[in-house]
């Protein structure tokens, strides 16, 4: 990712801090002159803009473009701010998404911008557990950068519903039904509902075909550093992901479910051999099995796990995947994919 530059005149050390970790997470590097926007903290305020204290007085145009960093408890210094004419005020602690959005704001245009990663997850059958895979990979993904969560499957209730955000306010895919054209890299970001640092942009149930599909993923791919995918198996050649991709393909310990997968795999659906996720669900056969019907490619064993067991169904699907050996495997296998 392409790093741009910010101009910061922060005195205090935690919010210091607090700015750099944020603007690196959106591909910011901070210095102390010099870049596509300033941040200040309100102590600057007195010094850079001191010829604007009268409330009466034009807000000067350095004011207007900068980004005003302040603790939450400064009342008398962000009304400073907000009288100087500052529109872009964020508080410290708790505004650090409203940050990332004033900077992704500013930064210039990169026409070699790099995409970030795709990886679409399918289920071999139904039932696999494709969508709860894909949650846990997007839950990891979002430790170490910005990651979405794109349901591409409108015969399931939505994403939304297994993560608890059905009645959260957002973008979805049904709401794009009739957009044209491409997407600014930046269109959605911020208002798709949000919730353990990953957007979920679901489908809600019936929704139609969405010929914006392509323009919407190459906008995601330009904005997040990861984009997981929840992608049915039947809609694998239906709804075109032309990006470079790495796919994943779940299915359950079970003789009829391994030979699935194994005709999927050979489909020639997929440009690249995918990993395959291999979960037990307490029957007779071992992964050897799978091994053996599964021939060539890379495996992956996923252990069950009692907490995930319908939680879907009851909105705790972001939670419950944090847990355990589930976790763990998800954590492996995002790894894998990156490299």
């Amino acid at each position: 990712m392409q790093m741009s530059v910010a101009e910061m005149d922060v005195t205090d050390p935690e919010l210091r801090s607090w700015v750099r970790e944020v603007a690196e997470t959106v591909g910011f590097t901070i210095r102390g002159a010099g870049g596509c926007c300033r941040i200040l903290d309100v102590a600057a305020l007195g010094g850079s803009f001191s010829d604007q204290r009268n409330q009466a007085e034009p807000a000067s145009r350095d004011v207007i473009d900068c980004i005003v960093v302040g603790r939450r408890d400064d009342d008398d210094a962000l009304m400073r701010a907000a009288r100087l004419g500052a529109a872009e005020i964020v508080l410290f602690p708790g505004d650090g998404r409203q940050l990332k959005l004033f900077l992704q704001a500013r930064q210039p245009p990169d026409r070699d911008r790099q995409t970030g990663r795709i990886v679409a997850v399918t289920g071999a059958r139904g039932g696999a557990g494709a969508t709860t895979l894909a949650a846990g990979i997007a839950i990891a993904a979002a430790a170490t950068g910005s990651c979405v969560l794109v349901d591409a499957d409108p015969a399931s209730a939505g994403i939304d519903v297994a993560v608890g955000l059905d009645a959260v306010d957002g973008i979805r895919w049904s709401d794009m039904v009739d957009v044209r054209g491409d997407l600014p890299p930046t269109a959605l970001r911020g208002r798709i509902p949000h919730l353990a640092d990953v957007d979920w942009l679901a489908t809600p149930l019936g929704t139609g075909n969405v010929p914006s599909w392509l323009s919407v993923m190459k906008s995601l791919a330009a904005t997040y550093q990861t984009v997981v995918v929840d992608l049915p198996r039947y809609r694998l050649t239906a709804t075109p992901i032309s990006l470079p991709r790495n796919s994943v393909v779940m299915t359950t310990l079970e003789m009829p479910a391994l030979i699935a997968a194994r005709d999927l795999l050979v489909s020639g659906r997929f440009g690249v051999r995918p990993t395959v996720a291999v979960r037990p669900v307490g029957g007779p056969l071992r992964m050897a099995a799978a091994v053996d019907v599964l021939t060539g490619g890379s495996l992956i064993e996923i252990p069950s796990s009692r907490s995930l067991r319908g939680a879907a169904d009851f909105g705790d699907l972001a939670t419950s995947v944090t847990k355990g050996g589930f976790a763990r495997a998800c954590q492996r296998l995002l790894d894998r994919e990156v490299d």
